[in-house]
């Protein structure tokens, strides 16, 4: 009897050893237990996943979206969307916007591909919405592909606007300013988008942007914005309201 149990106890002893060695994979980031020196279950520690990434709120549309009808019967349109995780940024999603009418019938859709820091709110601007965005009433975001960085690592570069200005020749709307970076690193791409307001209501009336290519650390860059005139003879322009936005996604 003590015989027959010492073997089985040794068999047991190396069938568990050929499964540790041979069988049962090394601990790894995919194999659905918290191991190595892991935060979370295959997260965190040694494995490149975030472990607070699945607790992260989704970019979504903040605001109503604006719709600018153009000579031409062409139009454009401005949709506010919003970062609201403070704790992480997305350096790259795939976005797709619907615009819509009335009982939310699809008109026309726009995607495209973009960032957003902690926290941030920003402007997508389509220039040219597609014929039929005129019509449009409201809109649809969904995003997909979404790549999140924490905040100590995907941050705003530091620039300003100073000096902005708006315009009336003749039948263009012309805004003028500086960009200054006080970054620290060439920025590939600034965004600087200019939204008019009407004289009456001071309600959205126009949008125009313009990209400066590779702005230096301690540059200070001259922009112009360009746009057709509003209303006739832009008597219903406020050019005191004109508000600059600047964007750049900092590498």
């Amino acid at each position: 009897f003590l015989y027959g149990s010492g073997f089985l106890a040794f068999f047991a002893l190396v069938v568990l050893g050929v499964y540790f060695l041979f069988v049962r994979s090394a601990p790894n980031c995919s194999d659905k237990r918290q191991n190595q020196n892991e935060e979370g279950i295959d997260c965190g520690g040694v494995c490149v996943k975030d472990c607070l990434v699945d607790t992260l709120r989704p970019v979504a549309i903040s605001g109503t979206p604006e719709f600018f009808t153009l000579p031409g019967g062409r139009a454009s349109a401005l949709v506010g969307i919003q970062n609201p995780n403070l704790s992480h940024g997305a350096k790259n999603f795939l976005y797709r916007v619907a615009f819509t009418g009335e009982n939310r019938k699809v008109i026309v859709e726009n995607s495209g591909e973009t960032f957003i820091y902690p926290g941030e709110f920003k402007y997508l601007f389509f220039p040219d919405a597609q014929t039929g965005a005129s019509a449009a009433r409201g809109a649809e975001l969904s995003v997909n592909e979404i790549t999140w960085a924490r905040a100590e690592v995907f941050h705003k570069p530091q620039i300003s606007v100073q000096n902005h200005r708006t315009l009336t020749v003749e039948h263009t709307v012309r805004v003028e300013g500086t960009v200054i970076s006080q970054d620290t690193i060439t920025l590939p791409a600034v965004r600087v988008l200019a939204v008019l307001y009407d004289a009456k209501f001071g309600l959205p009336v126009g949008a125009s942007e313009t990209v400066l290519d590779d702005v230096a650390p301690g540059e200070s860059r001259q922009f112009t914005i360009l746009h057709p005139q509003i209303g006739e003879g832009n008597q219903l322009l406020d050019v005191n309201a004109t508000k600059i936005f600047v964007s750049a996604y900092r590498p």
